[in-house]
């Protein structure tokens, strides 16, 4: 009930997540339920003006973050582990119904995960400045989320990038994206300053146009072998950093 609530809330209809804000709903593709083919949201395809805006939007509140310091995003990553634990549940939820994954392992396992992410990562946030002195962050990283767990490899990409001081746009799935959309809100409720966390939705021509925008200085892979492929031909020579996880 209370997962079908959230989504009623958004109006079963979500658009890009972007600069702290979700944008208006338009043309797009269904969230589906695969146990029982039940469309759970109609979600928007990102368009390239989205890409622009994102990218611009990252690119800006990047600078601030890395300007924190250490101890300032580790504040922000810890408030973000708090409100996933306040809201375990939801996520569990949310995640069963968009991956038809069992809720033991979901609220045991990935749930779990996703807290105990930022809260490591906000430990070395803290140290980043003594134990790795004169390290600067990439810049705006893009990651592109696999349809198989994605809430926990969410935050396992994330997590990471957000410590050492980097702006993300995430791609989720188009076959699971609610529960980045979840985190989106997530990242709102935590007071997250806007621009650092975007979520953008669409399929995988969406996430390379991501991957291959001028504005994004690394990208983070989780999915098929081919999409891998694909995209490390789309990259090359273009100097971004690339983390492939097929």
């Amino acid at each position: 009930a209370e997962a079908l609530a959230w989504l009623v809330d958004q109006g079963d209809r979500f658009g890009q997540f972007i600069n702290g804000t979700f944008g208006a709903p338009r043309a797009g593709f269904d969230a589906v339920n695969p146990a029982n083919g039940e469309v759970l949201a109609t979600l928007s395809a990102a368009t390239q003006e989205d890409l622009d805006s994102a990218v611009s939007a990252a690119g800006k509140a990047q600078r601030k973050w890395a300007g924190m310091g250490g101890a300032g995003r580790a504040r922000h990553l810890d408030a973000l582990a708090r409100v996933v634990a306040n809201n375990a549940r939801l996520c569990a939820v949310i995640e069963v119904l968009d991956t038809g994954r069992p809720i033991g392992a979901v609220r045991d396992h990935d749930v779990t995960q996703v807290e105990r992410q930022f809260q490591h990562h906000a430990s070395l946030a803290r140290l980043i400045e003594s134990e790795l002195p004169g390290r600067a962050p990439l810049g705006v990283c893009a990651v592109i989320l696999p349809s198989r767990m994605p809430l926990a490899v969410l935050a396992r990409k994330l997590a990471p990038a957000l410590a050492a001081g980097n702006s993300v746009i995430a791609k989720p799935s188009q076959w699971a994206s609610l529960s980045a959309l979840l985190f989106a809100d997530l990242c709102r409720q935590a007071g997250l300053p806007k621009g650092v966390v975007n979520i953008l939705t669409g399929d995988a021509a969406v996430g390379e146009s991501l991957a291959c925008h001028e504005g994004t200085d690394m990208v983070g892979f989780a999915g098929s072998l081919t999409a891998g492929r694909a995209l490390r031909r789309a990259t090359a020579g273009a100097g971004k950093g690339l983390s492939l996880e097929m």
